[in-house]
């Protein structure tokens, strides 16, 4: 199924039409959006981003955050954290990121992470932002959103 960028969509989104948003053969990314707070602190962000070195260092650098969990493999270390700059979603929605520590998984492997590591909810929706799309260019993630 193909969305088209002109797609109407309500704000905020729900599970549903994150579902068809997150299409794996072509994410909508022009559906996606921000509340104008959550925008402004992520333009922020991005205004005093660190160098992709750093980002790196902090994400991977430490087994022990309260808000991630991750693998004991350090050849394939992966990190989930909550999204801090989290799309327009329901309440009902929680936004994560996850971050792998290179490109060679599969969406097959993806999906046993996300699995494993959400077995207690009931609905899991993930995406992998285009190149042109992602933030933080140099460190590979996927969007997780449950319920």
């Amino acid at each position: 199924m193909s969305i088209e960028n002109n797609m109407e969509l309500d704000y905020p989104l729900n599970i549903n039409q994150l579902k068809n948003i997150a299409n794996k053969d072509h994410v909508c990314n022009t559906c996606l959006s921000r509340t104008q707070h959550v925008y402004e602190k992520y333009m922020n962000y991005l205004q005093n981003l660190k160098p992709d070195f750093d980002m790196y260092i902090h994400i991977f650098g430490t087994n022990n955050s309260n808000n991630s969990n991750n693998n004991n493999n350090s050849n394939n270390k992966w990190v989930i954290t909550l999204n801090d700059f989290p799309y327009n979603v329901t309440p009902d929605i929680i936004h994560y990121v996850l971050w792998l520590p290179h490109e060679n998984y599969s969406n097959e492997h993806i999906d046993i992470i996300i699995n494993n590591a959400f077995k207690n909810y009931e609905t899991k929706v993930w995406f992998i932002n285009i190149p042109k799309y992602r933030s933080i260019k140099s460190i590979y993630h996927a969007h997780v959103f449950v319920i």
